[in-house]
């Protein structure tokens, strides 16, 4: 026979049971949740946070393989872009600009500079992504989990901000001055110098800082797109989670939200980024950024500062899909580890 105070317990335990289900089931039709769900799916919880308990390492590995990728599928159309950028009125189009490269200085000219772009975007790539998640652990340590948790916009935003800076001003202004001095060279005849040897003469000629020429535009440039796709990238990809019927989606998904704000903060920053182009390419002669901007709207008005945005925006497009994505996979396998 069963003891009687055994009974008593279980009936207990059902009635709290019940209890919670009911009340679970009342607050869930009003819109909200309680910790019952943590509880009955503690593993789907953690799959969803597992990614920001990344080892700052794996960040930096995960950002340089995602970096890599996406130099291997955008090249030629920064190629293009900067062209465009920097000989207004020479190319009608993008694919204008890419048959006249291909028959002038044929195949390898649309990977022209690949080397200082690769160690670019790989490198800027790592370091972005490591300072975003430095940043956030700043944040909070400085105001609370709960603020940044409640006002995600905003702390996405200043960390992107503060990120983009960091990669412009450790990695991205020197690399894209030899990137953009070795695209600039196309169709001017002579021999194309390497990578490394450009560099060696750049510091020879004008020291150190002969690298970091437009490192202005470029910080402005790099902060103000990483703070845009960090701070649209999470809002966008559950936008398109809603579309698919709310369920958290995969490597489609993050090719389309990384590309959507990817595209969204050039078509922003643009301006910046001709005249960064024409600082780094020589052909400033002596102006200031603002002096190069005053010439450029002298010159072709305000259409003057969308110049290259026809190759920018799909390569920024498919490179942002394929880094998120690529970080995205990269940090689940990381996480294993």
């Amino acid at each position: 026979m069963a003891d009687p105070k055994q009974q008593s317990s279980e009936a207990a335990a059902n009635r709290v049971t019940l209890a919670r289900q009911l009340s679970r089931r009342h607050m869930l039709k009003g819109g909200l949740s309680d910790n019952l769900e943590a509880e009955v799916k503690p593993k789907t919880q953690a799959k969803k946070g597992g990614k920001t308990k990344l080892a700052g390492w794996k960040h930096f590995v995960a950002g340089g393989v995602a970096g890599a990728c996406e130099v291997m599928t955008t090249m030629p159309l920064d190629v293009v872009k900067t062209q465009m950028q920097i000989n207004p009125g020479k190319f009608n189009n993008p694919v204008h600009a890419i048959s006249s490269i291909y028959s002038t200085s044929g195949f390898r000219a649309l990977y022209s500079g690949m080397p200082a772009f690769l160690l670019q975007t790989s490198g800027k790539a790592a370091i972005r992504f490591t300072a975003y998640a430095k940043v956030k652990e700043g944040l909070v340590m400085a105001v609370g989990e709960d603020i940044v948790n409640e006002n995600t916009t905003a702390s996405n935003l200043f960390c992107g901000l503060m990120a983009g800076a960091a990669e412009a001003a450790i990695w991205t202004t020197p690399t894209e001055r030899l990137k953009v001095v070795k695209q600039a060279s196309i169709g001017n005849g002579g021999k194309s110098m390497g990578t490394f040897e450009s560099a060696r003469v750049m510091v020879a000629e004008g020291g150190i800082s002969n690298l970091f020429v437009g490192l202005g535009p470029t910080v402005v440039r790099q902060a103000s797109s990483v703070g845009i796709r960090f701070m649209l990238y999470e809002p966008v990809k559950n936008i398109i989670n809603t579309i698919n019927g709310g369920e958290e989606g995969g490597t489609l998904t993050y090719m389309a939200a990384g590309g959507t704000v990817g595209g969204l903060s050039v078509a922003i920053n643009n301006p910046v980024d001709v005249v960064k182009n024409i600082s780094q390419s020589g052909k400033a002669d002596g102006l200031s950024s603002f002096g190069i901007a005053r010439r450029v709207f002298s010159e072709n008005g305000t259409a003057g500062f969308f110049r290259g945005l026809s190759a920018r925006v799909p390569r920024v497009f498919c490179g942002q899909a394929v880094t998120f994505a690529a970080y995205e996979q990269m940090a689940k396998i990381l996480l294993q580890l």
